[in-house]
C-alpha cells in the first residue's frame, strides 16, 4: 500500500534520488529542466515556498509532488488571461483540499 505524508527535510535525499532516476532517463533525449540537476540546497530553498507530499511504498520513497499558492492577478490582468486559467485558479485550492481529505479517508496519510 502506498502511504502519503508531508515530506520532511530528512526525506529530501531519497526524494532527490527518485526524482533524478525518473528524469535522468530522459537526459539524453531532451532538456528536462532543473529536475535532474536539483541539489539538497536548492530543494531546501524550494521547500520554503512549497508544500511537498511524499509517497512511500513498503517504507521506500516512490514519488513526490510539490504545490504552492500563487497570487491572483489583479482585475486589469484578468482581461488578458483565458477564462479557463482563471477558473482553474479559482478551484485549485478546493481540489487540493479534497485530494488531501480523500487520501486521509483512505488511510493513505501518515
Amino acid at each position: 500500500m502506498i502511504h502519503i505524508r508531508s515530506a520532511t527535510e530528512d526525506d529530501f535525499p531519497a526524494l532527490l534520488h527518485v526524482q533524478q532516476a525518473v528524469f535522468g532517463e530522459y537526459a539524453n533525449v531532451y532538456e528536462v529542466s532543473g529536475w535532474n540537476r536539483e541539489t539538497l540546497d536548492s530543494l531546501r530553498e524550494d521547500a520554503k515556498e512549497k508544500h511537498i507530499f511524499l509517497a512511500k511504498e513498503e517504507g521506500v520513497v516512490v514519488g513526490s509532488v510539490r504545490f504552492w499558492t500563487v497570487d491572483r492577478p489583479d482585475q486589469r490582468d484578468r482581461q488578458n488571461l483565458p477564462s479557463m486559467v482563471l477558473r482553474a485558479q479559482d478551484v485549485l485550492e478546493d481540489i487540493v483540499c479534497h485530494a488531501a481529505s480523500l487520501c486521509d479517508s483512505l488511510g493513505l496519510v501518515e
